[in-house]
């Protein structure tokens, strides 16, 4: 009688334990599962790169791949959601082009052993999710100020790193990008007038 009640509560011990392990084993996942992948990918960066440079170009092609998927997306979003037929054209014209320029910088990373990230970051897919519910007017307007808003941001980076860096492959990938990103900047800011 005192083994069958030592075994059950021995049992329940363990079914606990394993409860409990599992409850772990779950969490863990679940902040990896959340966390940022551009963070995720510039934390390998950092432990693999020893000079500045090495870390600036990598902390570069992160950023420019998290800019190219950020477009892509948007561009996809446009060609749904847009009520405008030139905003839809330019977002398949826009889709090629930055799937094109992410193919590049996933040739340059892999060529450097530079980690990107994976996904969009939360704070991207935050700005999708809110132009995924909009199909109007405001879509586009919305549509339109964010794309400006990154083209500058990416100019203004792409710009820095030309001048900075010494690596003769970022430095032509970024000449033959930058007209690119300014092209669409200006026609964009077109499409803001009317």
């Amino acid at each position: 009688m005192i083994t069958k009640g030592l075994h059950k509560k021995m049992f329940r011990d363990a079914l606990f334990a394993l409860a409990i392990f599992c409850v772990m084993i779950f969490s863990s996942c679940d902040s990896k599962k959340n966390a940022d992948p551009q963070k995720i990918a510039e934390e390998h960066n950092d432990a693999k790169f020893n000079t500045r440079e090495q870390e600036a170009n990598a902390h570069f092609l992160t950023d420019a791949a998290a800019m190219c998927l950020q477009q892509i997306k948007l561009a996809q979003l446009a060609q749904q959601n847009s009520i405008r037929p030139d905003i839809q054209e330019r977002g398949k014209i826009l889709e090629a082009e930055y799937t094109k320029i992410y193919k590049t910088i996933i040739y340059l990373a892999s060529k450097k052993t530079v980690t990107l990230p994976s996904d969009l970051n939360d704070k991207q897919k935050k700005t999708d999710t809110d132009l995924g519910f909009e199909i109007s007017t405001d879509f586009d307007k919305k549509y339109i100020d964010r794309v400006i808003m990154d083209h500058n941001d990416a100019i203004e980076e792409y710009r820095k790193v030309q001048k900075e860096t010494t690596d003769t492959e970022i430095r032509s990938f970024i000449e033959k990008t930058l007209p690119v990103l300014t092209g669409n900047l200006n026609l964009i800011k077109t499409y803001q007038q009317q």
